[in-house]
């Protein structure tokens, strides 16, 4: 007989397996605008707040004007951008993106050899917690001014990126959980209903 723990870790797991409508097959994947896979570098996915709608920071950069975004597909305008980099993240898109990519998996993983917490080669002092998606290496802060300057560079910190990551995990699960509440519930009232059916046709 398995107990109730297994079960609710059986579930769990089958909560994370990877969906068959996820978002490569969807064709989510990709900025609606250069049809280019999204990344952790210069395509990071940004939702244009006024209207809903995603694009990789590189094309939003090109709509960017006068401290002002107007949507590519629905022509809403985003007003009072200080920056593009001021639009929020997609996370769920962007949590895709992480999965889907072995090395940032490994890089966040704070216990791999070449994770995000570990010392640098050069400057033993600093942790190497930056990544640069041209160069596709993990590096810290002093390595940046040093080999990472050039415009091709897109430096992000990977401490905010396991951060990120680990928000989109708990909301997986959270949701996951709402779900089966809701589920369950929805069975109890049908059953509920069913008997309250039986009784009055009796």
């Amino acid at each position: 007989m398995v107990d109730q723990e297994t079960r609710n870790n059986k579930d769990i797991m089958d909560i994370l397996k990877p969906n068959p409508l996820d978002y490569s097959t969807r064709k989510l994947d990709i900025c609606g605008v250069c049809k280019l896979k999204y990344n952790i570098g210069d395509r990071i996915p940004r939702i244009l707040v006024n209207c809903g709608h995603t694009y990789c920071t590189s094309c939003l950069s090109k709509y960017y004007r006068k401290q002002r975004i107007r949507c590519p597909c629905c022509k809403k305008l985003v007003k009072n951008l200080e920056s593009v980099e001021q639009l929020p993240l997609n996370i769920t898109i962007f949590g895709e993106i992480v999965q889907n990519d072995p090395l940032i998996l490994q890089l966040i993983d704070s216990e791999g050899p070449n994770s995000y917490t570990s010392i640098c080669n050069l400057h033993e002092e600093k942790q190497k917690h930056f990544f640069c998606s041209f160069h596709e290496t993990n590096f810290c802060r002093e390595c940046i001014k040093l080999s990472h300057k050039d415009d091709k560079c897109c430096v992000i910190d990977l401490c905010d990126i396991n951060k990120l990551f680990l928000l989109n995990e708990q909301n997986i699960y959270k949701n996951s959980l709402i779900v089966k509440t809701r589920n369950r519930s929805g069975v109890a009232e049908k059953n509920r209903m069913n008997e309250e059916f039986f009784i009055a046709n009796s």
